[in-house]
């Protein structure tokens, strides 16, 4: 009875325990249903409060927009802008660069003549003789010297030459690019100047004139004598700094009817030939030449002429020269070497002794020079068509009279007379 009833007691124990557990397992259902459902709320006001944030910031980017666009627009702008400002800045800097180089350039290369401002008692500049016209006057009797002495040479070939660059110095005030370019054309370049005074002396005025690297001079005179003090100025400037080329100015002045200079030019080419290089040498035995050709010592010119190949061979100017020399004096087979030298030295080209603008009518020259001397009348008409129609050729030392004996030596007596008749009057 007993153990029955435990047995029975035992299974209603275990029968409750089940119950219990089933309810405790529904109560934990519910719970959890609880917080599950509490969790998806949550979730879901997440996900709402997430879309909702996402929609501002895709209105606040909308609105944005264009402001960002034209930010970056602005930005792009600003970007470009900064490198054309840097790109012209290195340009700029460039150019002031390259200009700096080629003044330093040019002021080393500077050998001009450059006449500064005289100066000159207070009297004259009220009469508008001032330092300025002075200066300017001195120039131009400087470049009419430089103008008689012209001839198949080219200025820059003569030693010590400042070319055709003559100025009058006018001084600035101030630091100016002017200034700066004046001060490296003294220091670096090669320039020679020119300055003075006028003043007012016993004689009635007298005018000082200096030239850097050579001794000053003055000369004196009444007052209506300042242009004559002038030349003589400007007469002492070029014979100090281009001797040789004034050698000429004084044989050629008193060629075409000037004062009688022939001894000065002589004296002054002699101490030339005694003191200078070689090259210059033969320059001066070449211009002693032409003096004494045009003095009439035909037998002394050809010396001087000889003693200059002697020394330069490669003078095709002083070739040409004795051809025409020894031409005159019958010398027929040694004025037909010296053309044939002329012409093949005018074979290489150009000639530094030669201005390009008399290499054709020196060329042209000696070759008719040696056709007429060989005798071959065939190439002298065309040689002589090629002279008339050449730029700047004219005249060719009266070759163009042969031109109708040429002809004739053809048997062309139809051609022989019109090239006859074509000729000018005697």
């Amino acid at each position: 009875m007993d153990e029955e009833a435990d047995i029975l007691g035992a299974r209603a124990g275990t029968h409750t325990t089940g119950a219990d557990s089933a309810a405790l397992a529904l109560g934990l259902n519910a719970a959890s249903n609880e917080k599950a459902n509490a969790f998806l709320d949550d979730q879901h006001r997440l996900i709402e409060d997430q879309r909702r944030v996402l929609l501002l910031r895709a209105h606040e980017m909308a609105t944005e927009e264009p402001y960002k666009l034209s930010h970056l627009r602005l930005r792009r702008f600003s970007d470009y802008a900064k490198a054309a400002f840097e790109f012209s800045a290195g340009l700029m800097a460039l150019a002031v660069v390259g200009g700096l180089g080629l003044m330093v350039w040019n002021a080393a290369h500077a050998d001009g003549l450059i006449v500064e401002s005289f100066t000159v008692p207070p009297a004259m500049a009220e009469k508008g003789l001032g330092g300025q016209a002075i200066a300017s006057q001195l120039l131009d009797k400087l470049t009419q010297i430089q103008r008689d002495t012209a001839s198949v040479r080219p200025s820059k070939s003569y030693a010590g030459n400042w070319g055709d660059d003559l100025k009058v110095d006018i001084p600035e005030t101030g630091i100016s690019v002017g200034e700066v370019y004046r001060f490296l054309r003294g220091w670096l370049g090669h320039e020679t100047r020119v300055a003075g005074e006028v003043y007012n002396s016993d004689e009635g005025i007298a005018i000082t004139t200096r030239i850097s690297g050579a001794d000053s001079v003055t000369y004196s005179g009444p007052v209506g004598t300042l242009d004559s003090l002038l030349l003589q100025s400007a007469e002492h400037v070029y014979r100090a700094t281009q001797p040789d080329r004034y050698a000429r100015y004084l044989y050629i002045n008193a060629n075409t009817g000037g004062p009688q200079r022939f001894d000065e030019a002589r004296s002054l080419l002699n101490g030339l030939i005694a003191t200078s290089p070689p090259r210059e040498r033969a320059s001066a035995l070449h211009q002693l030449g032409v003096l004494d050709s045009l003095l009439g010592d035909i037998a002394t010119a050809l010396q001087d002429y000889h003693r200059a190949i002697t020394l330069d061979a490669s003078r095709t100017i002083t070739f040409s020269n004795l051809a025409g020399v020894e031409e005159g004096t019958g010398m027929a087979e040694a004025a037909l070497e010296a053309g044939k030298s002329c012409v093949r030295l005018m074979e290489r080209g150009s000639d530094p002794e030669i201005a390009p603008s008399e290499t054709v009518r020196i060329r042209l020259g000696c070759q008719l020079r040696v056709a007429l001397q060989q005798g071959d009348f065939a190439a002298f008409p065309g040689l002589v068509e090629a002279a008339a129609t050449a730029p700047g050729v004219q005249g060719l030392g009266g070759m163009q009279e042969t031109l109708p004996v040429a002809l004739a030596r053809q048997h062309d007596s139809t051609a022989a007379s019109a090239a006859l008749e074509s000729l000018a009057p005697p």
